[in-house]
């Protein structure tokens, strides 16, 4: 091959070489003007020259298809994969229209930075190891971002200091649930939740004695959950505690109605003399003081049928309410007063366990003594609701139990509401900090029902920890939006981020050398290889975030904070943590990208 190429060049040489005489003999063929071989030695060089043209001609050929073989072999087929950065005009077709949703930062067109907010139907993801700013970046923006009602899970109590102004500017109305008393200087009083009132609203609702047993039994699941790892052997034993729960839920609310707590519940199995007297009162065994038969001494069981709501349900649905939570308490009430009741001593200290933080020593006892927040407001179409869920981060153990007890309301409700179309945003920020109930099938179920979840955390294997494989799986699938904030430094998480960017074809060349000549390279061959759009390394050193919003191509963004929006700069309140006003170089400008109307209430 070498060879070839040699005598290639040799040739071409020649025929340069004999073109250049053939016109110079041609030019200067004046001289010989007078000769008769004049017009044969013309000629001869005109063929010379013609023929040098055709070689030479012959050969730019030759090298022109060598070039365009050789672009088009350094072009990859995408047999090895497709991956690639998606343009502005496709990051564009995934953003909100009405600058509604999660906001993933911005992105420089033309020389000014645009926003990039894509709303979604189901779930949303931003991963943000401590430190990076997620709170600054994307939870603020996001909640500020949002023009529907949302339920916000506030870990420290800074989302609420920093949004409140902000959002009651615009119109819409802020609550907040201080389960730790925090920031009341900013927050005000807090508001009260009690998750029994869905019984008691039950009870006063017309046919609504159907659904009480059901409710029930979801709450005290709810509050003696299963196990997140085994435990079967004990089914038994927790659906015993479950079955006090149920008794007792009840009959707090048909004795207290409107004032029933959880905290009276926990009075109730923690007294077993007044628990005795309880299931006695409902099946008819109480025995009255006072001389005689004890069995001409039983007082009649108590008077359900008396209840002011009884009227409200049919006669039948209230037959069969009183019938079955009758024999509910004597069931109960005979293992309990049998000569072996360590069966029922196991149910009793579960149901105990169960309610045990809900105690009325506690901040979550007085916060969900009353209610006064009714969370179909939510679904209310004439304003637009916040609630925020705050939870003393020193407290965690003691608090997180209301907490999912509140979401898990929140989410029966919105099931419920027959507004099915009108969304809620759930925005639960350090989610690997407290266990949101059911997460696995709300992650599933939420978009029919309007729920929208947004949900932030630090770590991956923190959110397997909490949650479960399965689960994290699941959040994989089911999300629209992920965003990867700048930072990342778990391997578990960067490997991911490569999997998900996927692999893109390039073109690899190899060379081959003459070992006997120096620094020879005798040949090359190019091969199609698949690359990683970004290595882990690549990531790791990334400052910006990655973002991958349903079937369109990965994008970067600039992380921009609020500090550097107009207006959210001085719209948001002041971080209690640091005491004074953040405020940093305007970067980007959203007064012509929103509706004034919506910035500044109606």
């Amino acid at each position: 091959m070498a060879e070839a190429s040699q005598n290639s060049r040799q040739s071409l040489k020649s025929a340069l070489l004999m073109g250049g005489a053939a016109i110079i003999g041609f030019h200067y063929a004046e001289y010989i003007q007078g000769y008769q071989e004049y017009h044969l030695i013309r000629a001869v060089l005109a063929l010379m020259i013609l023929a040098s043209v055709m070689k030479l001609s012959a050969a730019a050929l030759r090298f022109a298809a060598k070039m365009l073989a050789w672009h088009y072999a350094n072009q990859s087929s995408g047999l090895k994969g497709t991956a690639g950065w998606a343009d502005w005009r496709e990051i564009k077709r995934q953003c909100s229209r009405r600058m509604n949703g999660m906001f993933l930062g911005a992105v420089r067109h033309r020389g000014r930075f645009q926003p990039v907010v894509s709303d979604f139907q189901s779930n949303a993801l931003c991963i943000a190891p401590a430190g990076t700013g997620k709170g600054i970046y994307t939870v603020v923006n996001t909640i500020l971002m949002i023009g529907h009602a949302k339920l916000i899970i506030d870990f420290k109590g800074e989302l609420s200091c920093l949004c409140k102004p902000a959002l009651e500017a615009r119109g819409e109305e802020v609550v907040v649930i201080n389960f730790a008393d925090l920031w009341t200087d900013v927050l005000g009083k807090s508001a009260y939740f009690n998750p029994l009132m869905l019984i008691v609203n039950l009870l006063w609702a017309t046919g609504g004695l159907k659904d009480v047993s059901d409710d029930c039994q979801e709450l005290a699941m709810q509050l003696y959950p299963e196990p997140s790892k085994g435990g079967d052997d004990n089914l038994y034993f927790r659906n015993g505690s479950r079955k006090d729960l149920t008794f007792a839920i009840i009959f707090v609310c048909l004795v207290y109605d409107r004032e029933a707590t959880l905290g009276e519940v926990a009075q109730l199995l923690n007294d077993r003399e007044r628990l005795l007297t309880s299931l006695q009162m409902v099946c008819g065994e109480l025995v009255l003081q006072g001389d005689g038969d004890p069995e001409s001494r039983k007082a009649p069981p108590l008077a359900i049928e008396d209840a002011p709501w009884i009227g409200e349900h049919d006669a039948i649905d209230a037959a069969n309410f009183i019938a079955w939570f009758r024999a509910l308490a004597a069931g109960l009430h005979n293992l309990m007063i049998s000569a072996d009741s360590r069966t029922f001593e196991s149910f009793l200290a579960g149901a105990q366990q169960a309610v045990d933080r809900f105690n009325i020593t506690t901040r979550v006892h007085e916060i969900t003594s009353k209610s006064t927040v009714d969370l179909n407001d939510l679904k209310r179409a004439d304003k637009v609701v916040n609630i925020f869920v705050v939870i003393d981060a020193s407290r965690l153990e003691a608090q997180k139990q209301a907490l999912g007890l509140i979401q898990w309301c929140a989410a029966l409700v919105i099931k419920r509401h027959e507004a099915k179309h009108r969304p809620v945003y759930l925005i639960s920020d350090e989610a690997t900090n407290f266990k949101l109930q059911e997460l696995h099938s709300l992650l599933t179920w939420g978009r029919g029902y309007g729920l929208r979840h947004f949900l932030c955390f630090q770590d991956g294997s923190a959110f397997i920890k909490v949650y479960g494989e399965e689960c994290f799986e699941t959040l994989l699938s089911e999300t629209e939006i992920k965003q990867f904030l700048p930072g990342q430094r778990s391997q578990k998480i960067l490997d991911l981020i490569v999997k998900l960017l996927g692999e893109q074809s390039v073109m690899a060349a190899g060379y081959s050398g003459n070992q006997k000549r120096f620094r020879d390279i005798g040949g090359h061959d190019l091969r199609e290889e698949a690359r990683a759009l970004m290595t882990p390394d690549e990531i790791r050193r990334c400052e910006h975030a990655i973002n991958i919003v349903r079937t369109a191509r990965p994008f970067l963004t600039e992380p921009i904070s609020f500090a550097e929006i107009a207006p959210f700069r001085r719209q948001v309140g002041i971080n209690p943590f640091h005491g004074k006003r953040f405020l940093k170089r305007i970067r980007l400008r959203l007064w012509r990208k929103m509706n004034w109307r919506f910035w500044h209430g109606l």
